[in-house]
C-alpha cells in the first residue's frame, strides 16, 4: 500500500470534517498488523517504490494536539499538520478566514508543543480561500504571508503544502511550485509511481471511518471502493453544476 491520508478533526461530533478519536486509533493499528510502515511526507515521497501511509491533517484543528497527538505518540507515528495561519487562536490577524473560523482551532502554543513532538507543520495560505478564484498576485501574498507569519511564530520553513478544499488551477500549481517542494490535493487516489509533484493525491479519511472500510485499506478491493467513491463524488458535483445553471 503507497498512500497520503487527509484528516482535519478528530472528535466525535459527527461532522462532515471530522473522524472518531476511537476509529483513528483502530485505523494505526490496523496499520501496525498489516505491517504498513506509518512514514514522513519525505520518505514517502523519496522513491517510487516506497511502500506506506503519510499521515496529514488540514487547517489547524486543536483536536490534532488534544486528541490525536497522544495516538500519534502510541504508534510512534509521524504526521503533517498544514495550518492555515489566519486562523490560529492568539493570532495577531482579525482577517475573516474561509470557511473554518467557527471551528475550535489550535493556538500557536499548542503548535509549538506539536513541533516538539516531532510533528511537522506545513503551509495552508493565510485566509485559506479558493485558489482558483485568486490572482497571482494574491496567491503569492498567501504564500508570503503564511511564510512569514510561520516563521516569526514558530521558526519554521514549510515544505510542503494542501489547497484549501483541494481546490486548484494551472495558476496555482505554478505558483505553489515556487515556493514548496511538493503540493497536495484532495484528489481521492492511492500515491501512485509517478504524479505531478505540483497536484499529490490523497485518500480523505471521511471514506475511511467504519471497520469495514479501515480493513479494506490493504486488499485489491480498495481500488474497486475508491473508483466508486469517485464516480459518486464527480456525479454529485456534476448534479451540483447543473443546479447552479
Amino acid at each position: 500500500m503507497r498512500a497520503i491520508l487527509t484528516f482535519h478533526s478528530i472528535d466525535d461530533s459527527g461532522s462532515i470534517i471530522s473522524y472518531p478519536r476511537k476509529k483513528f486509533s483502530t485505523l494505526l493499528e490496523k496499520l501496525r498488523k498489516s505491517d504498513i510502515p506509518i512514514l514522513s511526507l519525505d520518505e514517502i515521497l523519496a522513491s517510487p517504490s516506497k511502500q506506506g501511509v503519510a499521515i496529514t491533517f488540514d487547517d489547524g484543528m486543536r483536536s490534532v494536539y488534544k486528541d490525536a497527538l497522544p495516538i500519534l505518540k502510541e504508534y510512534n507515528a509521524p504526521a503533517h499538520v498544514f495550518i492555515a495561519t489566519a486562523a490560529i487562536k492568539n493570532s495577531d490577524s482579525s482577517e475573516q478566514v474561509i470557511n473554518i473560523e467557527d471551528y475550535d482551532m489550535l493556538s500557536w502554543g499548542e503548535i509549538e508543543k506539536l513541533l516538539a513532538s516531532g510533528i511537522q507543520i506545513e503551509a495552508h495560505t493565510h485566509r485559506h480561500p479558493d485558489m482558483r478564484t485568486i490572482s497571482r498576485e494574491q496567491i503569492l501574498e498567501e504564500f508570503h504571508l503564511s511564510h512569514e507569519i510561520l516563521a516569526s511564530k514558530i521558526g519554521v520553513k514549510p515544505n510542503y503544502f494542501a489547497y484549501p478544499f483541494g481546490y486548484h488551477n494551472q495558476l496555482a500549481r505554478d505558483c505553489a511550485s515556487e515556493f514548496y517542494t511538493a503540493s497536495l490535493t484532495t484528489e481521492l487516489k492511492p500515491l501512485p509511481k509517478s504524479y505531478d509533484i505540483a497536484a499529490i493525491p490523497r485518500l480523505d479519511s471521511f471514506y475511511f471511518q467504519t471497520s469495514k472500510t479501515i480493513n479494506k485499506l490493504d486488499t485489491p478491493l480498495m481500488e474497486v471502493y475508491l473508483k466508486l467513491r469517485n464516480f459518486m463524488r464527480n456525479l454529485k458535483g456534476s448534479q451540483c453544476k447543473a443546479t447552479a445553471v
